[in-house]
C-alpha cells in the first residue's frame, strides 16, 4: 500500500510541519502532543475491554448496569483532546533520562522524564493491562513478577528513547520501589525461567 500522506513532530526540510491532523480516529497535534499524557486514561478503556472478555460477553450481549456506568465514565474523557501540553524538552546534550515503573494486579505502567540543570520535563507514559496468565499465580508471586514486568517495560522504553537521540542523554535511570524485582535484576538468581529471562534482558 503506498504511503500517500505523513507528518512528523520534527522539522524536516521541504515538508509542512504544523497544525492538527486526524489519523486513525485520533487527533494529532504536531506541536502539542496530548497522546503521551493519556496512559492512565487508555488503561481504563483497556481494563473495561478485558473485563468484558473475561466475562465471555458476546458482541450482541447487552451490558449490565456496572458495565454501562464504567463505559459512561470512559466516554466522559472524550474532550481530553482539547487539552494542550507543550513540549518543554531543551535541545542539546547532557540530559538525564529517568523512567519510573510500577505495577498492580490489574495493570502496570511507566513514565519517562528528562532532566537538565534542575529543569525536569515529562516525555511520555505507557500502560498495559495485566496479562491473563498472571491471574493463575498466587498473590504473593503475582505482584513481584508484575513489578519485574514493569521494569522490563520501562527498560525497553528507555532503550527506545535513547536510540531516538543517541547523543542527547549522558545518563539513564530506570526506577522501581519493588525490592523483590530489583533483587532479581541485580542478582539474576532465580529458579524461574520467567524471572531469569526478564532480568537478563533488563541488565542488557
Amino acid at each position: 500500500m503506498p504511503l500517500d500522506q505523513w507528518t512528523s513532530n520534527a522539522a524536516i526540510e521541504g515538508f509542512e510541519h504544523s497544525g492538527v491532523h486526524d489519523y486513525l480516529g485520533l487527533r494529532w497535534d504536531t506541536e502539542r502532543d496530548t497522546q503521551r499524557f493519556l496512559a492512565p486514561i487508555t488503561l481504563t478503556g483497556k481494563l473495561f475491554i478485558q473485563n468484558l472478555w473475561k466475562a465471555e460477553e458476546g458482541w450482541d450481549t447487552s451490558l449490565n448496569r456496572d458495565s454501562i456506568q464504567n463505559l459512561t465514565t470512559i466516554l466522559n474523557y472524550r474532550n481530553l483532546d482539547t487539552l494542550q501540553f507543550p513540549h518543554n524538552v531543551h535541545s542539546g546534550s547532557h540530559h538525564i533520562l529517568h523512567v519510573f515503573c510500577d505495577a498492580s494486579q490489574r495493570g502496570f505502567g511507566v513514565a519517562a522524564y528528562v532532566s537538565r540543570e534542575g529543569h525536569v520535563s515529562f516525555l511520555t507514559g505507557r500502560s498495559r493491562v495485566t496479562p491473563k496468565n498472571m491471574a493463575k499465580l498466587s498473590e504473593d508471586l503475582t505482584i513481584p513478577r508484575l513489578e519485574l514486568t514493569a521494569i522490563l517495560f520501562g527498560s525497553r522504553l528507555a532503550k527506545y528513547l535513547m536510540n531516538l537521540r543517541p547523543s542527547h542523554y549522558h545518563a539513564t535511570f530506570v526506577w522501581s520501589d519493588a525490592k523483590s524485582a530489583l533483587f532479581w535484576v541485580c542478582s539474576q538468581t532465580s529458579t524461574s525461567t520467567y524471572v531469569l529471562n526478564r532480568a537478563k534482558e533488563v541488565k542488557q
